[in-house]
Protein backbone atom coordinates (compact mmCIF):
# COMPACT_ATOMS: atom_id res chain seq x y z
CA UNK A 1 0.00 0.00 0.00
CA UNK A 2 2.87 2.26 1.02
CA UNK A 3 4.53 1.34 -2.53
CA UNK A 4 1.00 2.49 -4.51
CA UNK A 5 0.62 6.07 -2.22
CA UNK A 6 4.25 6.94 -3.07
CA UNK A 7 3.61 6.18 -6.74
CA UNK A 8 0.38 8.47 -6.91
CA UNK A 9 2.14 11.22 -5.58
CA UNK A 10 5.12 11.23 -8.10
CA UNK A 11 3.08 10.08 -11.16
CA UNK A 12 0.57 13.26 -9.25
CA UNK A 13 3.35 15.62 -9.40
CA UNK A 14 4.47 14.79 -12.94
CA UNK A 15 1.42 15.08 -14.74
CA UNK A 16 1.00 18.60 -12.95
CA UNK A 17 3.93 19.62 -14.67
CA UNK A 18 3.96 17.94 -18.22
CA UNK A 19 -0.02 18.73 -18.80
CA UNK A 20 -0.40 21.53 -16.48
CA UNK A 21 3.01 23.50 -16.24
CA UNK A 22 2.34 24.02 -12.66
CA UNK A 23 5.12 22.81 -10.20
CA UNK A 24 5.68 22.76 -6.51
CA UNK A 25 8.93 24.58 -5.65
CA UNK A 26 9.53 22.15 -2.58
CA UNK A 27 9.03 18.63 -4.83
CA UNK A 28 12.49 17.33 -6.43
CA UNK A 29 10.67 18.01 -9.99
CA UNK A 30 10.63 22.15 -8.66
CA UNK A 31 14.10 22.07 -7.03
CA UNK A 32 13.13 21.27 -3.62
CA UNK A 33 15.16 18.92 -1.63
CA UNK A 34 14.20 15.58 -0.61
CA UNK A 35 13.25 17.01 3.23
CA UNK A 36 10.74 19.21 1.90
CA UNK A 37 9.63 16.20 -0.85
CA UNK A 38 8.81 14.27 1.82
CA UNK A 39 7.03 17.68 3.18
CA UNK A 40 4.85 17.69 0.29
CA UNK A 41 4.05 13.73 0.42
CA UNK A 42 3.04 13.96 3.81
CA UNK A 43 0.86 16.80 3.15
CA UNK A 44 -0.72 14.73 0.20
CA UNK A 45 -1.65 11.59 3.14
CA UNK A 46 -2.61 14.09 5.68
CA UNK A 47 -5.41 15.12 2.90
CA UNK A 48 -6.32 11.87 1.49
CA UNK A 49 -6.46 11.07 5.63
CA UNK A 50 -9.24 13.66 5.95
CA UNK A 51 -10.82 12.96 2.99
CA UNK A 52 -10.95 9.35 4.45
CA UNK A 53 -12.71 10.17 7.32
CA UNK A 54 -15.38 12.10 6.10
CA UNK A 55 -16.31 9.48 3.50
CA UNK A 56 -19.02 6.66 4.26
CA UNK A 57 -17.25 3.18 4.75
CA UNK A 58 -17.93 1.82 1.23
CA UNK A 59 -16.57 5.22 -0.45
CA UNK A 60 -13.05 4.97 1.60
CA UNK A 61 -9.84 5.07 -0.09
CA UNK A 62 -7.59 4.27 2.57
CA UNK A 63 -7.80 0.68 4.69
CA UNK A 64 -9.23 0.41 7.70
CA UNK A 65 -5.89 -0.12 9.17
CA UNK A 66 -4.97 3.35 8.12
CA UNK A 67 -4.12 5.66 11.13
CA UNK A 68 -1.34 8.40 11.95
CA UNK A 69 0.77 5.66 12.52
CA UNK A 70 0.61 4.68 9.01
CA UNK A 71 1.15 7.40 7.76
CA UNK A 72 4.19 8.57 9.44
CA UNK A 73 5.32 4.63 8.60
CA UNK A 74 4.42 5.50 4.63
CA UNK A 75 6.35 8.62 4.80
CA UNK A 76 9.52 6.77 6.32
CA UNK A 77 8.67 4.48 3.50
CA UNK A 78 9.20 7.07 1.21
CA UNK A 79 12.05 8.52 2.43
CA UNK A 80 13.95 5.64 2.59
CA UNK A 81 12.50 4.32 -0.20
CA UNK A 82 11.27 1.14 1.28
CA UNK A 83 13.52 -1.93 1.40
CA UNK A 84 16.44 0.28 1.52
CA UNK A 85 18.59 -2.82 0.79
CA UNK A 86 16.83 -3.01 -2.88
CA UNK A 87 19.09 -2.03 -5.48
CA UNK A 88 16.58 0.24 -6.91
CA UNK A 89 15.22 2.07 -4.19
CA UNK A 90 11.86 2.85 -5.95
CA UNK A 91 10.01 4.23 -3.71
CA UNK A 92 12.20 6.73 -2.49
CA UNK A 93 10.19 10.28 -2.82
CA UNK A 94 13.46 11.77 -4.06
CA UNK A 95 13.29 9.86 -7.06
CA UNK A 96 11.59 11.28 -10.04
CA UNK A 97 9.28 9.18 -12.48
CA UNK A 98 7.68 9.40 -15.69
CA UNK A 99 4.99 7.52 -16.93
CA UNK A 100 7.49 5.32 -18.93
CA UNK A 101 9.26 4.63 -15.71
CA UNK A 102 5.71 3.63 -14.16
CA UNK A 103 5.12 1.36 -17.21
CA UNK A 104 8.32 -0.28 -17.65
CA UNK A 105 8.84 -0.64 -13.40
CA UNK A 106 5.09 -2.84 -13.06
CA UNK A 107 5.12 -3.70 -16.27
CA UNK A 108 1.68 -2.38 -17.08
CA UNK A 109 0.71 -0.11 -19.77
CA UNK A 110 -2.43 0.43 -17.77
CA UNK A 111 -0.61 1.31 -14.44
CA UNK A 112 -0.14 5.38 -15.02
CA UNK A 113 -3.85 5.54 -15.33
CA UNK A 114 -4.84 3.51 -12.58
CA UNK A 115 -2.43 5.42 -10.24
CA UNK A 116 -4.36 9.09 -11.66
CA UNK A 117 -7.55 7.55 -10.76
CA UNK A 118 -6.35 6.76 -7.57
CA UNK A 119 -5.15 10.47 -7.40
CA UNK A 120 -8.53 11.50 -8.61
CA UNK A 121 -10.21 9.57 -5.53
CA UNK A 122 -8.13 11.90 -3.45
CA UNK A 123 -8.54 15.71 -5.21
CA UNK A 124 -11.37 15.15 -7.50
CA UNK A 125 -9.49 16.33 -10.71
CA UNK A 126 -7.49 15.17 -12.76
CA UNK A 127 -4.33 16.69 -14.70
CA UNK A 128 -5.68 19.90 -16.31
CA UNK A 129 -9.27 20.23 -13.78
CA UNK A 130 -11.02 17.32 -15.86
CA UNK A 131 -13.36 14.93 -13.73
CA UNK A 132 -11.85 11.32 -13.82
CA UNK A 133 -15.32 9.40 -13.42
CA UNK A 134 -15.65 8.59 -17.05
CA UNK A 135 -12.42 6.97 -17.42
CA UNK A 136 -12.75 5.12 -13.98
CA UNK A 137 -16.32 3.83 -15.48
CA UNK A 138 -14.32 2.84 -18.07
CA UNK A 139 -11.72 1.46 -16.44
CA UNK A 140 -13.54 -0.40 -14.28
CA UNK A 141 -15.54 -2.10 -17.25
CA UNK A 142 -12.15 -3.14 -18.45
CA UNK A 143 -11.68 -5.17 -15.16
CA UNK A 144 -14.65 -6.74 -15.53
CA UNK A 145 -14.40 -8.04 -18.75
CA UNK A 146 -17.07 -5.84 -20.76
CA UNK A 147 -14.75 -4.06 -22.67
CA UNK A 148 -11.28 -3.97 -24.01
CA UNK A 149 -8.71 -1.82 -22.90
CA UNK A 150 -7.52 1.08 -24.65
CA UNK A 151 -4.34 2.85 -23.86
CA UNK A 152 -4.29 6.84 -24.79
CA UNK A 153 -1.35 8.18 -25.20
CA UNK A 154 -0.87 10.85 -23.22
CA UNK A 155 2.52 11.76 -23.19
Amino acid sequence: MFKLLVDVHRMRIEDEYKFDGDVDEDTILGGGTPATALGVFREFLEAMTRLGTARPVDKKILPEWWNAEKLNECVKFARDGGNTMSEDNWSRIALLVEKHDVQEHYKDMTMPMQLRMFSYEVDGALIMGQSGSQMRADMIDVERGNAHAMVINMA
